[in-house]
């Protein structure tokens, strides 16, 4: 008779090098239907070993798929298959082998925040769970520098939650024990140069956690340095995080959006991070900018503020403006970063506006000059591909996108509903929730209420920027995607009737035609006759349509040709009108 263990040995599945290669395959697409059809498949039990090899190149599927970003499987791995945070893979990074690093490492270092916010909201609710990765990157093949490295990194990511972080023991754990390894000399080795952030442990225990937050700062950029030099995104989401703290402080929003510019001048260079992630730190960095614009404002904070520091942040966002607009297909630049920049210049514009009075004249000849090679340069965004001067006629064109971000930022793709699997269970990720308090750990923060918006500001005060723009060169009849003109936008929204006339001095067109065939003059005459339906006409109104001037000759009589089906040989007709004939 067999023995029992025999038995199990002969019942259980062999995992082939097939099966293998098909789920680092599905990992890597991060494909997690096929992922739950090999769970479905193959059951738990083998999903969960297949879930835990290696591959040629020493990599773990979790590894893998941080490697690809795919924040989705990552979850999956985790959350349903119960793959440990703590698996540790080979990884070279700028020619640098590390035989053995932790989830948590690898996705600080590839740039995947989204991904190491959550290993590490895992960790912060696992028991013992820290200690366990202390001892394991201790007792690694890697280099001691490298283990040094890894600690001081993984210390710093806890602190930079220093508001919602439970306690920040977990953070003084990994720097305790890097700086245990920088003191101690192996096989007669000396010890690793010290470094700067602090001097001893017990300094270290008396800083609050602000200060330590700090500390972190300074860590990250040094070891990044080191091991992946040049810009990075972990560290300008550091700065951000630092900048959005200093704005909500009396005195320091001016200081905030100079942290905020090197944030931004820092993501130019970024270039292994396209599209939506460097779009990501950029949207969050603008909308603390603009939320210090508004402190700003509030506070008279011109003093805080000066004119040399206005011009030196509104020229640096017009020409980022033009380094997106001209890098945008390359880049893969977000909508929303554009709309988002725009937004801001608009914010500029009028806070200029309401400081004019109080510049020197040549302050208002600089700011005005800077306003006109923005013009010039007929920077287009959004859906409705709008200009400066539709915005500042339009101004609910501009909407602030950035609250639907963290929703895009933790999003996952849909799967199907396999048999024997419901994914809707415990596959999304809820934040960690501590007897203490709640704790919600993502990098990228936005602080403005869902639904918030600008209220519309006083009608004089739009007026006079419409004129500016106007003298400083803004076409009055620049169309939109869909056709529509300034004063189209105008007479659409039941806008400023002062508005709609200065545009029709400086040359509007109030017969042009939007791609509807609509005219502004139909759009104030419906809106006219709507009104006095209702008993209450209005005067000022009647006088913007009586100021239309009467159509031309080629326009009625190209009306008269088409209404009356008069025929005549399209091809004989000048390629010029056309095109004219056809509108009309």
């Amino acid at each position: 008779m067999e023995s029992r263990a025999n038995v199990e040995m002969l019942s259980r599945k062999i995992i082939t090098y097939a099966e293998c290669e098909a789920f680092f395959q599905a990992v890597t697409r991060g494909s997690r239907e096929d992922l739950i059809r090999t769970l479905n498949t193959h059951g738990p039990a083998v999903t969960t070993e297949l879930s835990k090899s290696y591959n040629e190149q020493g990599q773990t599927p979790l590894l893998v798929a941080i490697l690809q970003g795919h924040l989705d499987v990552v979850k999956f791995l985790v959350g349903k298959l119960d793959v440990p945070i703590g698996q540790i893979g080979q990884m070279i990074l700028n020619g640098v082998k590390y035989l053995d690093v932790p989830a948590l490492y690898v996705a600080i270092v590839c740039g995947e925040l989204d991904i190491a916010a959550y290993l590490l909201s895992i960790e912060v609710r696992a028991d013992q769970q820290t200690a366990k990765m202390i001892d394991s990157i201790v007792s690694s093949p890697n280099g001691r520098q490298q283990k040094i490295n890894i600690l001081e990194l993984m210390g710093a990511v806890n602190f930079y939650f220093y508001e919602t972080h439970p306690a920040p023991q977990n953070g003084l754990m990994y720097w305790r024990a890097a700086r245990h390894l920088r003191q101690s000399t192996v096989h007669g080795e000396p010890g690793v140069v010290p470094i700067n952030e602090f001097t001893t442990l017990e300094q270290l225990e008396q800083l609050s956690r602000l200060e330590l937050f700090t500390q972190a700062i300074l860590v990250s950029q040094r070891v990044l340095d080191m091991v992946h030099p040049g810009p990075h995104i972990f560290n300008l989401a550091f700065w951000c995080n630092w900048a959005s703290i200093c704005s909500f402080r009396q005195g320091q929003s001016g200081r905030a959006i100079q942290m905020l510019i090197y944030v931004l001048k820092q993501s130019q260079a970024l270039e292994q991070w396209k599209g939506f992630k460097t779009s990501q730190i950029i949207n969050w960095a603008l909308d603390i900018i603009e939320t210090s614009l508004v402190n700003l404002q509030e506070r008279s904070g011109q003093e805080e503020f000066p004119f040399p520091n206005f011009m030196t942040t509104f020229n640096f966002a017009s020409q980022y403006m033009s380094y997106l607009q001209e890098n945008r297909q390359q880049r893969k630049i977000d909508q929303s970063t554009l709309l988002g920049l725009a937004s801001l210049i608009v914010q500029f514009i009028f806070w200029a506006s309401e400081l004019m009075p109080q510049w020197s004249d040549q302050e208002r000849k600089l700011f005005k000059h800077s306003l006109s090679l923005f013009i010039a340069k007929h920077h287009r965004w959004g859906k409705a591909n709008q200009n400066l001067l539709h915005t500042v006629c339009h101004l609910k064109s501009i909407e602030h996108t950035f609250a639907g971000i963290n929703e895009l930022f933790d999003s996952e793709s849909d799967s199907g509903s396999e048999r024997g699997y419901d994914e809707t269970d415990e596959t999304t990720y809820r934040p960690y929730s501590s007897d203490l308090e709640d704790v919600n750990l993502e990098f990228i923060r936005d602080y403005r209420e869902i639904g918030d918006e600008e209220a519309e500001p006083e009608e004089e005060w739009t007026l006079s920027i419409t004129k500016c723009l106007l003298e400083l060169g803004a076409d009055p009849n620049a169309a939109d995607l869909y056709g529509a003109t300034p004063l189209h936008l105008l007479a659409m929204n039941r806008g400023n009737l002062a508005q709609s006339s200065l545009l029709l001095e400086y040359g509007a067109r109030i017969h042009q035609m939007n791609a509807n065939r609509l005219t502004p003059l139909i759009l104030f005459q419906e809106w006219q006759s709507q009104i006095a339906r209702q008993g209450n006409p209005d005067h000022n109104l009647q006088s913007v349509i009586n100021s239309a001037p009467p159509r031309p000759l080629r326009f009625l009589a190209s009306q008269v040709l088409r209404k009356s089906g008069i025929p005549f040989d399209e091809e004989k007709v000048p390629p010029v009108l056309q095109s004219f004939i056809q509108r009309h």
